[in-house]
């Protein structure tokens, strides 16, 4: 009988079992070792290399469709077609999960399914709005890009998002494909965020094959990084982080092949440097957590005491510090202030919370406490996160003892018990989605570890397909689960009625895209504009205006509008902005904020807002000597103060 560990013998019986056979599987020597019937099948499929390919091409086109009725359903009936999203989500990566586990499939056929998926995710993210861009996020990048397209020059301000323009890795890339084909800043930003997404996806799967041999385990653990929660929505977006995790992959696989290549491991090392000079000047918190992942990376190959420059590590690491440090001191220097500030705010927050102090924020519904997260969606959320963190300890054990004496496993292992701890922040009320920002990092280790639990305990030799099809189901819950989370409240995700204060598809309308448009073509670009959170946006980017905003002004203009009427101090402000147009969406006064607030996040009148803003103030300007309304398409109506705040200068 097989020694008990002390730990193991204060558990309950059955557990002891479950972990005895965990031990066991996780020493086998050789799970990928394959029997003479699976040899002779693999053999014969080789002269079809692309296999299931075809179909399951056609199931993601099916799965595509599927999202394409969900959106239609929302739209036309004005309800939640978030069902049939997630079904055709479903039905994209469910078929091709099973298929990876097949220890037949050829490499061909691994690579395109994982292309397939991650294309058709994709396009899904896209259906969602096709012609314009929907959140958040992307509006900021786009102005820099018009910026960039309009002047010739780099760096030009965004008070939108400060530190956008000077991190324009991103942004030189997609104008440069906008100047040469010839297409619209939107289209340009599709295409390079689609092909970071292979890129970035090929990039892991060469990674994993690299410290595994195999490629299987390879692609098993690419597709386990989809279920990441940020897969789906947001490293879809056009966005640095898009960008920069693609530049992180490439560096990481790179860097593994160093270490078993005789010749040429030089040149490999200077494209590993040249891609870090990249990623530096492509997005900050990308750049500083691959730096970290070098630098553990580097502490453990000494811990094995196994000769640094093998692996390429350090000296990596060593030119990202000094270009990164380089760029921040001649560059970037707000971007310490931008990172460390949100930080500080979810640590004491979650201190808060741990010690009774505070209080937690609302799970599964808006910032307002409203709006509820359908029961089904809240049990694909924890049932992934429970599998998840269940089965990551499970993971990082096998990966100990199948790689104890290799660096980056044993890095990828230590990671992936860092996961749950990173989801704490989830407890407090955190808007800068400070574990969301983790999971896209840290999940490189995490799919690795996954993919190891996986292979170790069901080896190929006797895995039946009812094993693989309960192996596909929890992966698919995982995957749905835990895109779900990170997808942002079910009723903005969908297209349909304007929502106000959202992030998404029913907040972003042609109407306020009309209304910038217009004040573009009448009013000229960078006039000095004042107007709500989701506004700033369009009349940023498609208007073309200086947005007025709290961060960079270092003034709140909130008060001009909660106020009932308009007096003397509103102008002073105005004053102080140097304002010279108002942006009114009388559609404010519907509903409470979704994100909680308006216009500006802290502002004071957000802090106790229990009904929304009244109509009485919002059109509290019509009545205003010297304020004179140029606009009204009947929602919005934007308003002249120029004359108002001159007056008031010369008197």
């Amino acid at each position: 009988m097989d020694e008990v560990s002390p730990l193991q013998k204060l558990l309950p019986g059955f557990l002891q079992r479950l972990f005895g056979v965990v031990v066991t599987r996780a020493q086998a020597p050789e799970p990928e070792q394959w029997s003479n019937t699976l040899r002779l099948k693999a053999v014969a499929t080789q002269t079809h290399v692309m296999g299931w390919l075809p179909l399951l091409a056609l199931l993601d086109a099916l799965g595509l469709l599927i999202a394409v009725f969900g959106c239609a359903y929302s739209i036309n009936t004005s309800s939640d077609g978030q069902f049939f999203l997630w079904l055709g989500l479903a039905v994209i990566f469910g078929p091709s999960f099973f298929r990876l586990l097949s220890p037949i499939a050829s490499r061909f056929e691994r690579v395109g399914i994982l292309c397939s998926v991650g294309l058709f995710t994709y396009f899904t993210k896209i259906i969602l709005s096709p012609l314009h861009f929907i959140f958040i996020d992307e509006y900021f990048h786009l102005r820099t890009i018009d910026d960039i397209q309009r002047t010739g020059h780099l760096f030009s301000e965004n008070s939108m998002l400060v530190v956008s323009p000077l991190y324009p890795g991103l942004e030189i890339v997609t104008n440069a494909l906008q100047t040469l084909s010839g297409t619209d800043a939107t289209t340009a930003g599709l295409i390079v965020a689609g092909f970071s997404r292979i890129v970035m996806l090929l990039s892991l799967f060469l990674l994993y094959e690299q410290i595994t041999k195999s490629a299987r385990i390879a692609g098993i653990a690419t597709i386990l990084y989809m279920t990441n929660l940020g897969f789906f929505l947001f490293n879809a977006l056009f966005v640095y982080e898009t960008l920069g995790l693609a530049f992180g992959a490439v560096i990481f696989f790179i860097l593994a092949r160093t270490e078993t290549v005789d010749k040429g491991g030089r040149w490999l090392l200077f494209a590993s440097w040249v891609t870090t000079g990249a990623l530096v000047i492509t997005h900050h918190v990308s750049d500083f957590f691959f730096l970290g992942f070098l630098i553990l990376w580097a502490i453990i190959h000494k811990w094995l005491r196994q000769p640094l420059l093998r692996s390429g590590a350090a000296g990596t690491a060593l030119v990202g510090i000094i270009l990164s440090i380089g760029w921040v001191a001649l560059v970037a220097q707000p971007v310490v202030v931008y990172l460390v500030a949100p930080m500080n705010d979810a640590i004491s927050g979650l201190g808060s919370v741990l010690s009774g102090i505070g209080t937690a924020r609302h799970l599964f519904a808006d910032a307002t406490g409203g709006h509820p997260t359908p029961l089904w969606l809240r049990l694909m959320m924890l049932f992934s996160m429970a599998l998840t963190v269940l089965s990551i300890p499970f993971g990082a054990l096998c990966v100990w003892h199948r790689y104890r004496y290799k660096a980056l496993p044993l890095m990828f292992g230590l990671m992936a018990l860092a996961y749950p701890l990173t989801q704490a922040f989830r407890v407090v009320n955190d808007p800068a989605g400070i574990s969301d920002r983790f999971t896209p990092y840290i999940y490189i280790a995490v799919g690795f570890a996954l993919a190891t639990f996986i292979s170790q305990m069901w080896p190929i030799r006797g895995l039946k397909w009812t094993q693989a099809l309960t192996i596909t189901v929890a992966a698919s819950i995982i995957f749905l689960g835990g895109n779900m989370l990170g997808s942002g409240p079910s009723w903005t995700l969908m297209p349909g009625n304007y929502v106000v204060g959202g992030d998404a598809p029913r907040t972003i309308d042609p109407e306020s895209i009309q209304a910038a448009t217009w004040t573009l073509a009448r009013l000229g670009p960078n006039n000095r504009v004042a107007t709500d959170r989701t506004n700033r946006l369009i009349m940023g980017t498609y208007g073309q205006q200086r947005i007025v905003t709290a961060p960079d002004d270092k003034i709140y203009i909130s008060p001009v509008f909660y106020s009932q009427k308009f007096e003397d101090w509103q102008v002073s402000i105005l004053q102080s902005a140097q304002i010279r147009y108002l942006v009114v969406d009388q559609r404010l006064s519907t509903s409470l904020p979704l994100q909680s607030y308006y216009f500006d996040q802290g502002e004071p009148e957000a802090e106790n807002l229990s009904t929304p803003i009244s109509q009485q103030a919002l059109t509290k300007f019509n009545t205003v000597p010297h304020i004179n309304r140029v606009f009204d398409s009947g929602d919005i109506v934007i308003y002249d103060v120029g004359a108002l705040v001159n007056a008031s200068k010369k008197s």
